[in-house]
């Protein structure tokens, strides 16, 4: 991966590749988070896979429940009991990790972005975190796309929630059944 230098020198570059994004992935959330599925009140943002405690507020998301449930077993406290929501997204500036050129210009692998963030003690920070902060801080990019680390296969959207109101980004929850209809911003 690139020094952070190098890296911020070349987030117009990136900015330039990103290519907007839509559909439908699954969020995992603990159940006391249910009512709050793109977590509007949440005020503790944990370190995870693009960011690190406290950092950027970023909102992951599987491309399906099996890949989505995978992911949480690494990112969540294995005891907890989890819930799952699909969320539609409509994004505007989505940078590719899973593309090639993406990767050689980031000088990265994939064994890179994938390695386990939570190998490192909390106040260091890996590469995957360090990039992850580094294009939200930007404020030119609303989601980062990537394989999945938990399921060969899968893959995963990181959504910059700081950016979705400036570069025009949406995600919505509906389930009429529970009586949920979550929009951001």
């Amino acid at each position: 991966m690139l020094s952070l230098a190098a890296l911020t020198a070349l987030l117009p570059e990136l900015a330039g590749r990103t290519r907007p994004r839509n559909g439908m992935m699954v969020r995992a959330m603990p159940v006391a988070r249910v009512r709050d599925p793109l977590a509007k009140t949440k005020t503790k943002w944990p370190r995870n896979r693009l960011n690190i405690d406290d950092g950027a507020r970023m909102l992951y998301l599987g491309s399906d429940f099996l890949t989505c449930a995978d992911e949480s077993l690494v990112t969540l406290v294995p005891m907890w009991t989890v819930a799952f929501a699909p969320v539609e997204y409509q994004l505007e500036a989505v940078l590719d990790l899973t593309s090639p050129d993406i990767q050689t210009r980031l000088q990265t692998t994939d064994r890179e972005l994938t390695d386990n963030f939570r190998s490192v003690a909390a106040h260091e920070h890996t590469a995957t975190q360090l990039l992850g902060e580094a294009l939200a801080a930007s404020g030119r990019f609303d989601g980062i796309y990537y394989a999945s680390a938990a399921r060969a296969g899968g893959h995963c959207l990181a959504v910059i929630l700081d950016a979705l109101e400036p570069l025009g980004g949406v995600l919505r929850v509906f389930d009429r059944r529970n009586g949920i209809d979550e929009q951001r911003p």
